[in-house]
């Protein structure tokens, strides 16, 4: 799969990595002083490493999930494994799972990875990839898939927002089909307007006549709290037995150290006064700016972006450039569009070092993405770098 061939590439001082997803901004202090704390701290009691219930709290604070009970969480070494384990679940039940078009690329190789039957619901620029409900109703008419994946409210890789409004409609088609929900919040917390950055799920997932849609519910640490290294997830389930599933597939349980320093972590977060705020309010602030400076270069070199609402990155497609191609290649017919935006992304990184996620790997027509949370020294290069292709492109249609 196209998510793990940048392992093959030869990287060395001069590469720029704008593929790589993860936050590699300041972590909060507090983050550091939960994590020196969970390994100083010595006679540690049972309720002092209860991260579900500080984890319970967090949801109904930040997505409406009230009466959250803690054996309705289960805890993983990160999201990724949690994840696996729902998809060895959905395969051996021989159940069918729907990514929207564009969904994450590691997330579709590892459908793959399980033998996980998948099909794609295609989703359009004009909405900005969000999967909408006709496109979700035309596709369970068609498929008749048990599960839908999103990735919401902040979407990998578009940095496109579903709102409250949205995930209701959706919401309602999956009730209609009795489809469940595999809801992926990772990226939650990285909204540019910190308004967007809470949800009522409660109104979704239960209705006036009763209905439920089945649902799980995933997030973690790693991207809001440029914590990577920090590996922690969970996951909130209205199933026992797939939750069941999920701790009993994998492969080890998160050690008491991981599961104090997480409770600690999801009861800051959980306390709107908390100091831990205003530290994540500067990094919206960063990753705002970022993302507009580069979507203003984009733009200025004939990029067509997708307007980010918030997380780690920026969507683009070379329009320009393709345009050119286009023309070079006169009659020998239309241009496959993503494989030739793939080799723009080649030629980028051949040219200057700059390594980005290519349309392959986006899952979107000519659609490459760039990693904006680096260190900012190699993002100031970076814009260097983009200018400089830009000035020597050449059209080659070899």
């Amino acid at each position: 799969h196209p998510a793990i061939k940048t392992s093959e590439l030869e990287l060395n001082k001069d590469s720029i990595r704008l593929d790589y997803g993860e936050n590699c901004l300041s972590s909060p202090a507090q983050l550091h002083a939960s994590i020196v704390e969970s390994y100083l701290r010595q006679n540690i009691s049972v309720s002092e490493t209860n991260a579900e219930q500080s984890i319970a709290n967090f949801a109904a604070s930040r997505f409406g999930l009230e009466n959250v009970k803690s054996n309705s969480i289960a805890l993983g070494n990160g999201v990724a494994p949690i994840f696996a384990a729902i998809l060895e679940t959905i395969a051996d039940c021989n159940e069918k799972i729907i990514m929207p078009s564009g969904a994450y690329g590691h997330f579709v190789a590892a459908c793959n990875f399980f033998n996980t039957e998948h099909v794609f619901a295609k989703t359009s620029d004009r909405d900005r990839f969000k999967i909408t409900p006709q496109q979700l109703d035309d596709t369970l008419s068609l498929s008749g898939a048990h599960w839908l994946y999103l990735n919401a409210p902040i979407v990998n890789p578009t940095g496109a927002l579903y709102s409250n409004g949205e995930l209701s409609d959706l919401m309602d088609v999956l009730q209609q089909h009795k489809c469940g929900l595999i809801l992926d919040t990772i990226f939650s917390g990285l909204e540019f307007n910190k308004k967007h950055s809470q949800i009522r799920l409660d109104k979704f997932l239960t209705s006036d006549e009763g209905k439920t849609v089945p649902f799980v519910i995933m997030g973690g640490v790693s991207k809001e709290l440029a914590a990577g290294g920090f590996r922690f997830g969970w996951a909130i389930s209205s199933s026992e037995s797939l939750l069941n599933n999920i701790r009993n597939r994998q492969g080890s349980q998160p050690h008491s150290t991981a599961r104090y320093a997480a409770r600690k972590i999801y009861q800051a977060l959980s306390e709107p006064s908390h100091p831990i705020h205003q530290t994540l309010d500067n990094q919206r602030d960063i990753l705002k700016d970022r993302s507009s400076r580069l979507v203003s270069l984009l733009e200025g070199m004939g990029w067509e972006v997708v307007p980010p609402e918030g997380g780690l990155f920026v969507c683009a497609s070379p329009k320009k450039y393709l345009e050119q191609l286009q023309k070079s290649n006169g009659s020998q017919g239309s241009l496959n569009l993503t494989l030739a935006a793939d080799k723009i992304a080649d030629q980028i990184f051949t040219s200057t070092g700059l390594l980005l996620n290519n349309a392959t790997w986006t899952g979107l027509p000519s659609h490459i993405r760039f990693v904006v949370s680096i260190d900012e020294a190699d993002f100031e290069r970076a814009l260097g770098k983009l200018r400089d292709f830009d000035a020597n492109w050449q059209c080659h249609t070899q």
